[in-house]
């Protein structure tokens, strides 16, 4: 996996879509503040990407547990200055 701190996580290589903005509004409930990136971790595409193979993606089946990963995924993780709080979005390849 590769791992990145604050501002050097924003670059394509390490989300493999939209590049992840340095801020984002907060998760959690009526804080109303932003959250700003703290990490970055991404599954190298050379690689296995053994998160998806975790569970089973059976969100189209009725009796699914539902969404889950399908392929390499990159996690931003977010630190609320107001709250203390984190907040986490994910990409996949």
């Amino acid at each position: 996996m590769d791992i990145a701190i604050g501002k050097a996580g924003t670059s394509r290589e390490m989300t493999f879509q939209n590049e992840w903005p340095e801020t984002i509004p907060c998760a959690t409930k009526d804080c109303g503040a932003m959250a700003e990136l703290a990490i970055t971790v991404a599954e190298t595409q050379t690689e296995d990407c053994p998160v998806y193979t975790l569970h089973d993606n059976d969100f189209t089946r009725p009796d699914g547990e539902g969404f889950w990963p399908h392929d390499c995924i990159s996690v931003a993780v977010y630190i609320c200055r107001k709250c203390g709080k984190l907040t986490a979005r994910m990409n996949q390849g």
